[in-house]
């Protein structure tokens, strides 16, 4: 039998800039969405306490009874996460909390690495302290996060109420599919991560003098540059390693498929234009990868233009974990961690030997002397780079040769779609009662009658229909 467990609001203002959308979140006046008295309605019992599914009331429950134990300073600083869907659909539970956790740190701006704390028995329903990664400013950040959310699922029970109460926060409770998605959408994690909208800037902010670097040939310098990468296949890349304010940062220089010039093949013209070549490349996209404070990584997609870029678009770089899902194959700054579990991904240069090897002038084949290393060196230097990381994330009792958690374990299991038992758990429901409810609805049970056939819907039907389901199958509310 299952264990029975008996302000201010933040605004958030989007403008456009350089063509691209630029979401500043910051403080304002709008109407309370919380209660601002203590809720007196009475709290219903448990109502299925003995089943095998966590079901909306003993969620809440278990995240208000957590609540009601804590100050209230460390209640209005506290939200919870639920990957009890995972739990009742019998995934991994122990992936969801680190793919969670590691979601969490690569959005923080702590210093630190910091962990969930477990309030159920299942360890499926996270407490967090928003001040462990975002200081001061965690109300705002999730604030943003509810605003702004993929889903919007605001609880009409007395518990829901009571919990929001306490921490003064409109979606107090909510899923970590939810919230990750939602914090890695572009917009809103160049927000959170004070990305700013030109190159130059962002340069600027982690304390990297490019032009200086290359001027004084500085040592931290490594460039390799191939023809095979697994995300750009047919196009040549040149990666680049400098070293800011946190340590090391890596870019890539890529081509555009939709604007090829003579200055886009990498191996004639191999230099980027901080080293003053006559043989500069002209990228036409760049990623770019920074140690943050915590060990982790902060990340940003950039144009040719040096324009901060929402996706990067599929004539330049294609995901290949996603398109085998048949997700969306663009590439945005949620498929990042995707690819980088070990941060720098391995390179075989090819462009050094090259300029070696071929007709270039004096200059340049000392450049490439200086700039393109051995491949010893990249090796040594890009296994060091790995291993400081590897430190961060094995706090969080993540290995680097396993799949990304933060996507495989959590975010796609919401992106790549529901089958009728999927959405049961994810509305944390039997899958018999889930059925059941939806036959005998009048609306939902057109709007995702495949479900009933058998069939699954995507996610995008599942944003739009997610009201009219939580409507008409009188979910989270209390019956009594």
């Amino acid at each position: 039998m299952k264990l029975i467990l008996q302000s201010l609001a933040i605004s958030m203002l989007t403008v456009y800039a350089c063509g691209k959308t630029k979401t500043v979140i910051r403080e304002g006046a709008v109407p309370p969405v919380v209660p601002i008295e203590k809720p007196t309605a009475p709290i219903p019992p448990i109502t299925k306490p003995s089943d095998s599914t966590l079901q909306n009331d003993e969620v809440e429950q278990y995240a208000l009874t957590d609540a009601l134990t804590l100050n209230a300073a460390d209640a209005a600083n506290t939200v919870y996460l639920s990957g009890a869907n995972f739990q009742n659909f019998g995934d991994s539970v122990s992936t969801a909390m680190k793919g969670t956790e590691l979601g969490l740190n690569l959005l923080s701006s702590r210093a630190f690495i910091s962990k969930v704390r477990p309030v159920d028995p299942a360890k499926s329903i996270w407490a967090v302290d928003l001040r462990d990664y975002f200081g001061s400013k965690g109300g705002v950040v999730f604030k943003a996060v509810e605003d702004n959310a993929v889903i919007k699922i605001v609880s009409q029970t007395s518990r829901f109420k009571n919990l929001q109460f306490l921490t003064q926060k409109q979606i107090p409770l909510m899923h970590a599919q939810i919230f990750l998605e939602t914090a890695f959408k572009a917009a809103l994690y160049y927000s959170i991560k004070g990305v700013p909208l030109l190159e130059d800037d962002f340069w600027i902010k982690q304390r990297v003098n490019r032009q200086k670097l290359f001027d004084d040939r500085d040592s931290s310098i490594l460039l390799a540059g191939f023809s095979d990468s697994q995300i750009a296949p047919d196009h040549n890349r040149v990666i680049r390693r400098m070293e800011g304010k946190n340590g090391v940062c890596y870019d890539t220089s890529d081509v555009d498929a939709a604007n090829v010039l003579k200055e886009s093949n990498y191996f004639l013209f191999p230099f980027p234009p901080e080293a003053r070549s006559a043989q500069t490349l002209k990228q036409g996209a760049r990623e770019i990868l920074c140690r943050q404070a915590n060990g982790l990584w902060v990340g940003a997609l950039y144009n040719g233009l040096g324009q901060r870029a929402d996706v990067a678009p599929t004539t330049v770089v294609v995901n290949t974990r996603t398109s085998a899902l048949g997700l969306d194959p663009s590439i945005a700054p949620r498929d990042c961690a995707g690819c980088h579990v070990n941060f720098a991904i391995a390179a075989k240069d090819d462009i050094g030997r090259t300029i070696k090897d071929n007709p270039f002038a004096a200059s340049d084949k000392l450049l490439g002397q200086i700039f393109y290393k051995s491949q010893a060196q990249i090796d040594q230097q890009m296994a060091a780079d790995n291993r400081d990381h590897g430190a961060a994330v094995d706090q969080l009792g993540i290995t680097v040769d396993q799949p990304d958690p933060m996507n495989t374990g959590v975010i796609d299991k919401m992106r790549d779609g529901y089958t009728a038992k999927e959405l049961a758990a994810f509305l944390y429901l039997t899958e018999a009662d889930f059925l059941q409810r939806l036959a005998g609805s009048q609306s939902a049970s057109q709007e995702v009658g495949q479900l009933l056939q058998g069939g699954s819907i995507g996610f995008i039907q599942l944003q739009a229909s997610m009201q009219n389901i939580i409507d008409d199958l009188n979910l989270f509310r209390d019956v009594e």
